[in-house]
């Protein structure tokens, strides 16, 4: 085994706590912090090939694509302003007040939580309508719940 002087120096008050317990192994405080610096050089070796073997062929882009598909804003919606196609008008006051702050970062496709004042929340998916001149919704109807673990509409139904 080829070995190599390191100088190392500790704060006293840590050398103090890293002699007790060498002491109580009863080994020199130099074997001791070897054999410590081995369990933390063996840790991080482990978690990087743990971390490489969970990524597997992962790929950025994949990844994103599944993060883009994650509502991540929530939409004020009214049940009652719904269109022909099933879209609902984000046009509305509330849901104005939550467009605000995403004006520029919003395009065709993203999803969104629609929530209204009654405690409903399900995943829709947004619309540019060029002729509205507004952003509509298409609810994902499967995904409808409320929150705080209640009860979704479909098991109040059935």
């Amino acid at each position: 085994m080829i070995t190599g002087t390191y100088p190392l120096k500790l704060p006293a008050s840590l050398k103090r706590k890293a002699e007790r317990p060498a002491k109580a192994d009863g080994v020199s405080l130099n074997q001791w912090i070897t054999v410590a610096v081995a369990q933390k050089v063996t840790a991080a070796e482990s978690a990087d090939a743990f971390f490489r073997r969970r990524a597997g062929d992962a790929r950025a882009e994949d990844m994103k694509a599944i993060l883009a598909r994650v509502p991540v804003h929530r939409m004020y919606f009214d049940e009652n302003a719904g269109d022909e196609h099933g879209r609902y008008d984000l046009g509305i006051a509330g849901s104005r007040r939550d467009l605000a702050p995403l004006a520029g970062q919003l395009s065709d496709g993203v999803r969104v939580m629609l929530y209204d004042g009654q405690e409903i929340e399900v995943e829709a998916v947004l619309e540019f309508d060029a002729a509205a001149a507004r952003w509509m919704a298409s609810p994902l109807w499967d995904t409808i719940r409320r929150p705080g673990g209640r009860q979704t509409w479909r098991d109040i139904a059935e």
